[in-house]
């Protein structure tokens, strides 16, 4: 039996930190009492003090050999391996100290941390309920096995851990922040928001709870309330960058461009290679217009993370808006690349102007409007509303005003037989009060302005009125509100004119198109189904205003003498392939010059430069501003032909230079977009002026220009066939697209599931 004397000289010894003497005390003690495992405890405890592990280690184990219901000598042997790093060790021997006095709860504690350190949830996991099993009322670890559960994807089991966690402590904010974002994740955003402001009364001043409380009410839709919680959440905790970019989206969500690129910039500050931010601040310069700007931060977090969603494909775009097409085959091989790993690399619009093909638009497309607006599945579809006298057709844009879809569109809205229909618009865009949204706001039943409302109160408010076809006249471009339809704003829901592709969901019914735009081959590729109009797809007013202002050909800068090509799309539609072409034609014309749209001095430059680099003189390229529409129709017939784009054609631009008289070389494609001015010529009864393949199209503008005779005869010929032209018989378009809303909305009241629409069969009924 161990002298209880010399046993407390030798505490006292390794408490004054004489750890040696304890020790030269230790060894004739235990020699004495060879049995006894206090005695070996307190020997590793001394080793362990004066740094040496592995001996401390070995005095343990005897202790616990000696004595295998020994609870500290097992604490302090965990203790010791987990300083060695051998931490499944460490973690044996403080479940068997926890097992021996599950009371200590600083047992239970260091059991976490030594399982926070392994990182492996299914571990953590098995030991978690052991420790429950023994000690059910310790509530950090019914919130660390709820941890355990969310890392491998056990929601429901998680969501129960963290309940029983605020049952033991109903005071614990972090168990409400973690249950609030498991929520979230879960697409429960209403209940969700109810355990973050349980934690925020908890924790006021938390900003990391301030900022998941913004994110959630942003996902509510409530936007100015969530921009207030990332504003308080920066308040209390200025240095951390990802409130300054919750902030920012949002405020770009909002239009606030100005608030957006200022908080992502001191978020870029704060962390400079973020490349999420980097890449966000980029694209709010591009949705600003400033391209040069929105360059220089997307290649920077190209740099840094060239992974990041949909970064390459804005990345190309906004180059293409300057012209820029340094590294354009290889970023296209990325791109391509991407899409073949299914990766979020492009949205569906941009891709419209890179690769022609519909099987790949709808792939994109489909995982896009998955990911963006998945369908709202706690909104029930209605099947039809009854006893309306007339149909309630519902048109939704957000371009109710000086735009290419009023210039195309705005005769249809007045011309709707009031009889069979009432029309109702949902503006979603900028009340400005120019002539056309003057002219739109009353060619409608009803106007209504909900550009300030969510996308959930919009749908409802369509339901609530009863529309019976909600008409999308934006699809997936800029200011698209595509969540309206994700929300089932209609029992009928349609795609039509302003987005050239398949929406990609179960939730619109249908496409406008004909046969032309979508034929058998391809028709697969739409998640619509397609009601092909008899003529063309694209509506149009039947007359114009159009300036009757003298000008001659020196007044646009352009030469007296000489063969003028031109084409007046948007810079972006050009492709370096497209570019090529039209350099190969400006060389075989002599005295040739190209007319060109610009609308900055970059591209003016850069398009100059790739010229002469080709070997063509810069000043064989004159650039036109831009002007009022009624402006730029008059200087449309100094042109002698409209030298169409490959993949993304010209369209509004198309039907413009067809109705003065300018005739347009197309190089039809495979894809929607690509197909569209082709439309618009057989429309027009010009299908000479289509080719198939790039040698015709630039064979043919070749010819055409030198042959004046030719060309004169094609001039005469469009003159001739415009005046009875399907492509501006507005009324007759109207007429024909009722009896597709007609043979929508019977099947809709019939139960009916929607099915291809051919307008010429209901035309001959």
């Amino acid at each position: 039996m161990q002298d209880k004397k010399q046993l407390d000289l030798i505490i006292a010894l390794f408490s004054n930190g004489k750890v040696q003497e304890a020790l030269d005390q230790l060894d004739p003690l235990i020699k004495d009492n060879p049995n006894d495992a206090v005695l070996f405890n307190i020997k590793g405890a001394c080793y362990a003090q004066i740094g040496e592990p592995i001996m401390a280690m070995k005095q343990y184990e005897k202790a616990v050999q000696i004595d295998p219901n020994y609870s500290e000598a097992y604490s302090n042997l965990g203790i010791t391996l987990e300083e060695l790093d051998e931490l499944e060790k460490a973690l044996e021997s403080f479940e068997k100290a926890f097992s021996l006095k599950p009371e200590k709860i600083e047992t239970a504690n260091t059991i976490t941390t030594i399982l926070q350190e392994i990182n492996d949830p299914n571990i953590s996991i098995n030991y978690y309920k052991k420790i429950i099993e023994s000690s059910p009322g310790l509530y950090l670890v019914h919130f660390n096995l709820g941890i355990a559960y969310q890392e491998l994807n056990f929601i429901e089991e998680a969501i129960n851990s963290y309940k029983e966690a605020l049952n033991l402590h109903p005071r614990f904010a972090d168990a409400y922040l973690n249950l609030g974002l498991i929520l979230e994740d879960s697409e429960n955003s209403a209940d969700a928001l109810i355990n973050l402001e349980k934690a925020i009364e908890i924790e006021p001043d938390n900003s990391v709870i301030l900022n998941n409380l913004g994110i959630t009410l942003k996902s509510l839709e409530r936007l100015d309330e969530s921009i207030k919680y990332f504003e308080k959440a920066i308040k209390f905790s200025s240095n951390k960058s990802s409130s300054y970019f919750n902030l920012g989206i949002t405020l770009r969500e909002l239009n606030q461009i100005e608030g957006a690129i200022k908080n992502f910039e001191i978020g870029i500050k704060l962390n400079p290679n973020d490349g999420e931010l980097l890449f966000n601040l980029g694209e709010t310069y591009r949705t600003k217009g400033d391209y040069k700007k929105a360059i220089i931060f997307l290649e920077r977090a190209f740099k840094i993370n060239s992974n990041i969603d949909f970064l390459i494909g804005a990345l190309i775009n906004t180059k293409m808006h300057l012209s820029r097409w340094d590294q354009h085959e290889d970023y296209l091989k990325i791109l391509q690349q991407k899409i073949s790993d299914e990766e979020n690399a492009i949205t569906p619009f941009a891709l419209m102007g890179l690769i022609d093909d519909s099987k790949v638009q709808m792939q994109v497309t489909k995982k896009y409007a998955l990911d963006a607006f998945p369908q709202n599945l706690s909104a029930t579809k209605v099947e039809h509303f009854a006893n309306h006298k007339k149909i309630r057709l519902g048109y939704f844009s957000a371009d109710f005003h000086n735009h290419p879809t009023m210039h195309l569109m705005i005769e249809l809205f007045e011309l709707h037989d009031r009889e069979r229909f009432e029309v109702y618009a949902f503006s979603f865009g900028p009340n400005q009060q120019d002539k056309w949204r003057k002219r739109a706001s009353l060619s409608f039943d009803k106007f209504l302005d909900v550009h300030l409302k969510p996308d959930s109160e919009i749908s409802a408010l369509a339901r609530e009125m009863e529309i019976d076809i909600a008409v999308d006249l934006g699809g997936y471009t800029q200011s698209t509100r595509t969540g309206v339809f994700a929300n089932l704003a209609a029992p009928t829901q349609v795609n039509f004119l302003v987005f050239p592709g398949t929406m990609g969901t179960k939730y619109f019914d249908y496409i406008i198109a004909d046969h032309t735009i979508i034929t058998s081959e391809n028709k697969d590729h739409f998640s619509e189904k397609i009601v092909y109009m008899p003529d063309t797809y694209q509506c149009n007013l039947s007359e114009r205003d159009i300036s009757d202002k003298t000008i001659s050909r020196s007044d646009l800068g352009l030469p007296e003498e000489g063969f003028i090509f031109s084409c007046f799309n948007n810079a972006h539609k050009i492709t370096p392939s497209t570019f090529e072409s039209w350099m190969r034609v400006l060389k075989s014309v002599d005295q040739s010059v190209l007319w060109l749209y610009a609308n900055s001095e970059s591209v003016i430059s850069n398009i100059s430069e790739t010229a002469s680099r080709f070997g063509v003189d810069k000043n064989r390229i004159i650039f036109a501003s831009h002007a009022p529409v009624e402006e730029h129709l008059n200087r449309i017939g100094k042109a002698d032909l409209f030298l169409d784009t490959l993949p993304y054609n010209a369209h509004t631009t198309a039907s413009d230079a067809l109705r003065m008289g300018l005739p347009v070389v197309t190089l039809i494609g495979k894809s929607f977009a690509s197909r569209v001015a082709a439309s618009l010529l057989n429309a027009v009864n010009m299908p000479e002026l289509i080719t198939s393949t790039r040698e015709q199209y630039e064979s043919l503008a070749i010819e055409l220009a030198l042959n004046s005779e030719k060309l004169g005869s094609i001039k005469k010929k469009l003159a001739q066939n415009l005046p009875s032209s399907a492509l501006f018989d507005c009324q007759t378009f109207t007429n024909n697209l009722e009896l597709a809303f007609d043979e929508m909305h019977q099947r809709s009241q019939s139960g009916l599931k929607p099915d291809h629409i051919l307008v010429r069969d209901l035309i001959d009924k």
